[in-house]
């Protein structure tokens, strides 16, 4: 009997055993396939976290988002604002928002930036789901001590909205900002200070140990009693040579100081306290880097010897000062190969240069920039070839004491003047060109307009 029951309960499980994992689906009305197309589409629906990367002109932007904030098979579009009407707008409307900081954009890099779903549509975050971090990496920009900002805007006619939460990795170059939308990015390179493109600015590389009298004019030359200080010793150290009791100056790293230099001086019988101050621009030693995205440019040589050399063809990005500034007491020679039509630097791309000598400049070159080559005061004779259409004011402007006296031949139909755009001083150059005045060529355009044709009876 006992045998016989245990039998019956053994036979009751297995017959249990094969009904839950046979049939129990089908006694609650789902067969196997409909049980598989449950949970593969619960995998489906489930939220995965984004990431998406591409590289735009040698720079990495990446995008990562919480899981949910966008759909699945979602990617990464990230394009340069190539049009030049919508770069200006853009840079215009930035450097509006920058003058209230008292601040100024140097160098700006604009991205278009989106996320596409599987259909190719643009999506917006999610934002209750999470956050989305934008990512700049492989910025060389940084090596240069500059602040770093980025703004976001709509359109290029939009207010831009300057990004708050922004971190700044230097060692590894890379800037991330967190943010709640996407379309126009502007990567900005800006400064607070004052105009440094005056004389009053000095360039110095990392390590350099200089000097003080090497960088002023004779009439501010160190004598006894003037003070000198730097306003960040971690960047510039002011010190004195133990030997010859000359004031120094060290670049000690990176970044940008302030030299203040307070003299006595007597006015009309009282002694009077003349306060100067330079700005010292300390840069990490490179030898070149890119102006664009079919442009590049290269340092070569030593010391006060240094050549420049820009190559490529068609048009650097547009930017507001040139990335060899802190080298520009150092460069003797500037080389612009063949191909390149213009350098996309606003203002003073060769100016300032006190040991500039040689320009070659190339027949594709149509822009000459505002203050091109102004107080480079040992340029020699150099010629403007027939390809240039635009040369802006002061390009080739000389004056001081040191300034060397150069020729120009002017191939170009512009007409280089002294006076009004004051483009050279006649003081110091001598132009010659075939390019008449506006005035006169106005008035040959009278004399041929006024010649009339008459029929004369016969």
């Amino acid at each position: 009997m006992f045998r016989k029951t245990c039998a019956l309960a053994l036979s009751t499980l297995m017959l249990l055993s094969v009904f839950s994992t046979g049939n129990l689906t089908r006694a609650m009305g789902k067969s196997r396939e409909e049980e598989n197309t449950i949970v593969a589409s619960e995998e489906e629906e489930q939220d995965v976290p984004f990431y998406g990367k591409k590289t735009v002109d040698g720079i990495l932007v990446s995008v990562k988002a919480d899981a949910g904030v966008f759909p699945k098979k979602s990617k990464l579009k990230v394009k340069k604002l190539s049009q030049k009407v919508d770069k200006k707008k853009v840079e215009e409307k930035v450097e509006e928002k920058l003058k209230e900081e008292d601040a100024e954009l140097l160098e700006s890099f604009i991205f278009d930036i989106s996320v596409l779903d599987a259909e190719g549509e643009e999506l917006q975050p999610d934002n209750e789901k999470g956050d989305v971090k934008v990512s700049f990496e492989r910025l060389n920009i940084l090596a240069k001590g500059k602040e770093l900002a980025v703004f976001h805007l709509d359109e290029p006619d939009a207010e831009p909205e300057k990004l708050s939460d922004v971190k700044v990795k230097e060692k590894e170059k890379k800037l991330e900002v967190k943010t709640d939308h996407f379309s126009l990015f502007v990567l900005s390179v800006i400064d607070r200070s004052e105009d440094d493109m005056e004389t009053g600015s000095l360039g110095m590389e990392e390590g350099e140990d200089k000097n003080l009298n090497e960088f002023l004019s004779e009439g501010n030359r160190f004598v006894e009693g003037i003070e000198v200080s730097s306003d960040h010793e971690d960047i510039v150290r002011v010190h004195i040579d133990p030997d010859t009791k000359d004031v120094r100056i060290k670049a000690l790293k990176e970044g940008k100081a302030t030299l203040t230099i307070k003299n006595k001086v007597i006015v009309s019988g009282s002694e009077v306290e003349q306060v100067k101050q330079y700005t010292v621009i300390v840069q990490s030693p490179f030898s070149g880097g890119r102006l664009g995205q079919n442009m590049k440019y290269s340092l070569s040589g030593e010391g006060k010897n240094m050549t420049l050399t820009i190559s490529g063809y068609g048009y650097g990005d547009d930017r507001e000062r040139a990335p060899w500034f802190a080298y520009r007491d150092k460069i003797k020679t500037v080389i612009i190969a063949e191909g390149v039509e213009g350098l996309g630097i606003r203002r003073a791309p060769f100016g300032y240069m006190e040991n500039l000598e040689d320009v070659t400049l190339p027949s594709t070159l149509k822009e000459i920039s505002d203050f091109a080559f102004i107080q480079s005061n040992k340029l020699k004779n150099l010629i403007i070839p027939a390809s240039v259409v635009e040369i802006g004011s002061q390009a080739f402007y000389k004056e001081g004491t040191d300034a060397t006296h150069n020729t120009i031949i002017n191939r170009s139909s512009i007409y280089l003047e002294d006076t009004g755009k004051l483009h050279y001083n006649h003081s110091f150059t001598t132009v010659k060109q075939t390019a008449k005045k506006k005035e006169e060529q106005k008035k040959r355009g009278v004399q041929i307009n006024s010649i009339r044709l008459y029929q004369v009876p016969s």
